[in-house]
């Protein structure tokens, strides 16, 4: 007779592992069926509004950047080119420990730079922290602000749809994100697939339901005032599901709107695409 790998009647240690696997199985699939539930209930993209009002938020445009020269200035033009009124629009690129050109290219294309040096600490959410506290953004009179990765590119009219759906009483507001390189390489590919998947099958249905979403660190406008009341320093790497479940957790709402368009520099190569899902 052949031995089989594994015992037919489990020991205690490998009982207690199948209940923990059909446990978390269980649970992923309750998760996947709350999805299908939410996307059958509210799956198309509804007709929008037009933006007859005049903006009111004063926003800070802040964006993160560490070794970004190759983008930054286009992240920097399209902040400064939204269809907002400029005296109601700043523009920040925090350098953030960098080796390159970044500060220069960024000042260039019409940021303010803020210069960070912590060879220690290199983390987005030490950047924010320090920008919004010890630079004193956040005391600085903004009643928002729009967190964007160097390699984006915000639609023009991004900011008017996502502050007006932010006076509606959303805590933040996350955009839509749209791949900007899906044809480049296989795994730019993959990245842009599984991006497009989570618009129209997680925050779409949710927008369309009112339901808060998680905001995923980029795209986003977050009102100044959930950042004092929830805090602007994260205590992990994922500062923007920290924040999420901060909001989440005091009562407040992450709105999805769908107008809000960003364009998204999705990962080219598989050791970019393992640093980004690392964290």
């Amino acid at each position: 007779m052949i031995p089989l790998p594994f015992p037919i009647l489990p020991g205690a240690g490998e009982a207690a592992l199948l209940v923990l696997l059909a446990a978390l199985s269980t649970a992923q699939a309750l998760v996947g069926l709350y999805y299908a539930s939410v996307f059958l209930r509210a799956p198309r993209r509804l007709p929008s509004a037009p933006l007859s009002d005049a903006p009111a938020t004063r926003v800070a445009v802040v964006i993160p950047a560490r070794n970004e020269e190759r983008v930054v200035r286009r992240a920097v033009e399209s902040a400064l080119a939204l269809d907002y009124p400029p005296d109601l629009l700043d523009v920040y690129a925090i350098a953030d420990d960098c080796r390159d050109a970044t500060a220069a290219t960024a000042a260039a294309a019409g940021a303010h730079v803020l210069v960070r040096t912590d060879p220690g600490v290199r983390t987005k959410a030490a950047a924010l922290g320090w920008a919004f506290e010890e630079k004193g953004l956040l005391s600085a009179g903004y009643g928002a602000f729009c967190i964007l990765d160097a390699d984006n590119v915000l639609d023009p009219l991004f900011l008017r749809h996502a502050e007006r759906r932010l006076r509606d009483g959303a805590a933040a507001v996350q955009g839509r994100v749209l791949p900007s390189n899906p044809s480049e390489t296989f795994v730019s590919a993959f990245s842009s697939l599984v991006a497009d998947l989570g618009v129209r099958l997680v925050f779409l249905p949710l927008g369309n339901r009112g339901v808060s979403v998680l905001h995923i660190g980029t795209g986003v406008l977050i009102r100044a005032e959930a950042y004092r009341k929830l805090g602007c320093h994260a205590e992990t790497l994922v500062e923007d599901t920290e924040f999420s479940i901060r909001a989440l957790l005091a009562g407040e709402r992450i709105a999805y709107c769908d107008e809000a368009v960003f364009l998204s520099e999705q990962c080219a190569d598989l050791r970019s695409l393992w640093r980004q899902q690392r964290r």
